[in-house]
């Protein structure tokens, strides 16, 4: 009797294993490591956003790698708090094509106040297959 029930539960775990879809295994492990956050996906080897500021100047930056050449779209977003929240008051757009990573580095003059970045892509690879990805950065203040 405890042979077959073992033998069961065994028989249980690999067709659990077998059944998770690709998108249930795909890595969303938040990270925060120099004030940048990190998520993991599946085309997706690694997605990151950060803002600094300094002498009232915010560089911002985005960067993607992937696990295969792709094509990339990114648009990177430089966002102020104010009393209706996040509002997006610089945006630049950019792509790269048949690459493994891209980062994109902008700088804008700011006042004072708390800033954000958004960065925002969609990799697609040779066969088509497309993954959207966006991450925002932890908020500086001038």
């Amino acid at each position: 009797m405890k042979r077959s029930f073992m033998g069961l539960a065994i028989l249980l775990c690999l067709l659990a294993m077998l059944t998770i879809s690709p998108a249930a295994s795909a890595q969303t492990v938040e990270e925060k490591a120099d004030g940048i956050v990190i998520l993991r996906y599946g085309i997706i080897d690694m997605i990151s956003t950060g803002v600094s500021i300094s002498n009232n100047i915010a560089t911002c930056r985005g960067s993607v790698v992937t696990t295969v050449p792709c094509s990339i779209e990114m648009v990177l977003e430089l966002q102020q708090i104010t009393d209706n929240g996040w509002e997006t008051i610089k945006e630049w757009t950019d792509s790269r094509n048949n690459t493994m990573s891209f980062t994109m580095k902008k700088t804008r003059t700011v006042g004072n106040g708390s800033f954000r970045t958004v960065v925002s892509v969609t990799v697609t690879t040779a066969d088509g297959d497309s993954e959207p990805a966006e991450v925002i950065s932890i908020s500086e203040t001038n």
